[in-house]
């Protein structure tokens, strides 16, 4: 089954310069613009420290010198940080310029378990000009061969990274007399996972036929109908590799399972989006035995789950079975094969199904020709009218459903906005269910009736059933009964 869906599209760019007259940065320390988030899933080692890699340049920090260089001389660059993070001793391949006359020895710190490093920088006394105040320096930690990256985390605290000038090394030792500074956050840690549902309001139950939706087409009167819309997707982060997070590779991989759990007994089938063709969907079939719907993803192609996934969770009624009101939630569990170990990740309620009109009942109707007498009447307090429908209850929670105006003394199914039924004695009420399902029976005991109007709206929580005040949208029942000798009576609800 096919089924339309909005297309996702996302861009992801990042502009790095490169070349002689500019280097390649990610973070623009004058302007404090540009860190980047690793991802937070991601397991730190508190005791022996976690490598970051730079790949793209994605730990690269940019800033103006700040004062004049002059030709066969040098100052001293001081670049902290908020922490140990230096993992591999840095050397002068971790630094450049914009200026090509430049070059680096570093002269303090940048050894495994510093927080900091000094490096000299020096304009080549051949050089036809001196090194200007607006030329770059950018520290850009080359990756050590293999994985391993060259900085090293002990913790997800948000890095800083300050930059100070300095005539002479011992002011930059001493940290006195800068001639130049500026600081900026590097890099911090936020999730990489971007998943939302959200309630689609629009395809709700026909609450005078309630094994079918409301729909204007009446050949699709038993779906597909939209429950809740989802995206499941990744935000920009990094992980520890310094690539950018793959909801497919750093979190579920193929064989993680979703589940959508909710009431599925009156539908044929439910389909979930798959993202590998924009028009395509993939059919779950639906135990009617089952609360819920569980699916593996199983590594793209088309008739298999992929992510990442946008579109609508829809079911198809069965066109049979009553479609009872009530939340749908959505959850995914990794298979353990992932980069990082999210276990069960439970979005909650994502959607409800709701009546298109109002729904009230009566909890306590007598027995049928009992010793008491019993009435009920129903109101429609709206400005709309609309058609009434009725179920009754047995004890045994057998039910049979009819037209208001199928009951003895009721001329017309449609209740008019703002009126009532006269007082309907309850054995007609019985009569109609009986005539309706000559099956049911009350069995000796009490009876339940619930009453659906074709106005008002339900309460919200796709909880309708259970509204027991009077509203002045949504249709409501009373019940009174009448004492032997006639001369007294009282209101059941």
């Amino acid at each position: 089954m096919k089924m339309s869906k909005r297309v996702l599209t996302s861009a992801i760019a990042m502009v790095l310069a490169g070349g002689m007259g500019s280097v390649s940065a990610t973070v623009d320390m004058d302007a404090n613009s540009g860190s980047v988030n690793f991802a937070s899933e991601a397991t730190i080692d508190a005791v022996n420290g976690t490598d970051l890699a730079n790949q793209g340049s994605i730990l690269d920090a940019q800033v103006e010198i700040g004062f004049s260089i002059g030709k066969g001389t040098s100052k001293y660059a001081r670049f902290t940080f908020n922490g140990p993070l230096v993992g591999t001793a840095l050397n002068a391949n971790d630094f450049a310029s914009s200026n090509a006359n430049a070059s680096f020895s570093v002269s303090a710190g940048g050894q495994v378990g510093d927080d900091y490093v000094i490096v000299e920088i020096a304009i080549d006394a051949g050089a036809l000009a001196d090194g200007q105040q607006t030329d770059t320096i950018t520290f850009q930690p080359v990756d050590a061969a293999g994985p391993v990256g060259k900085m090293e985390v002990f913790d997800q605290s948000t890095a800083t990274i300050d930059y100070d000038l300095y005539e002479t090394a011992v002011d930059a030792v001493n940290q006195t007399n800068p001639l130049a500074s500026a600081s900026a956050t590097w890099f911090g840690w936020s999730t990489g996972l971007a998943l939302s549902c959200a309630n689609v309001v629009s395809d709700r139950i026909d609450v005078t036929d309630p094994t079918q939706f409301v729909n204007a087409d009446p050949l699709l009167v038993l779906g597909p109908n939209s429950v809740f819309s989802v995206n499941l997707d990744v935000a920009t982060a990094y992980n520890l590799d310094g690539a950018l997070v793959d909801i497919e590779v750093d979190y579920f991989t193929a064989g993680s399972v979703i589940t959508v759990t909710g009431d599925m007994t009156a539908f044929a089938d439910a389909t979930l989006p798959d993202d590998t063709d924009a028009d395509a969907s993939t059919t779950i079939a639906v135990d009617e035995q089952s609360a819920s719907v569980t699916t593996a993803l199983a590594g793209g192609g088309i008739g298999t789950f992929s992510l990442p996934m946008v579109g609508t969770f829809d079911v198809t009624a069965d066109g049979a079975t009553e479609i009872p009101a009530g939340s749908y939630s959505l959850s995914l569990v990794d298979d353990g094969d992932a980069t990082f170990d999210v276990g069960t990740v439970d979005l909650g309620v994502c959607g409800n199904l709701q009546y298109s009109g109002s729904t009230d009942r009566l909890d306590f109707a007598l027995t049928p020709d009992g010793v008491f007498r019993q009435f009920v009447r129903v109101t429609n307090p709206s400005n709309t009218s609309g058609d009434v429908t009725v179920t009754v209850y047995n004890d045994n929670g057998d039910s049979s459903s009819f037209n208001l105006g199928d009951i003895a003394g009721v001329a017309s199914s449609t209740l008019g906005a703002k009126a009532s039924t006269g007082m309907i004695n309850i054995n007609d009420v019985y009569a109609a269910a009986q005539a309706a399902d000559a099956t049911f029976d009350h069995n000796g005991g009490k009876l339940r009736v619930l009453v659906r109007g074709e106005f008002g709206d339900d309460a919200v929580d796709g909880n309708q059933e259970t509204v027991v005040g009077r509203r002045d949208d949504g249709i409501y029942i009373q019940g009174v009964t009448v004492s032997r000798d006639n001369n007294a009576f009282f209101q059941t609800k």
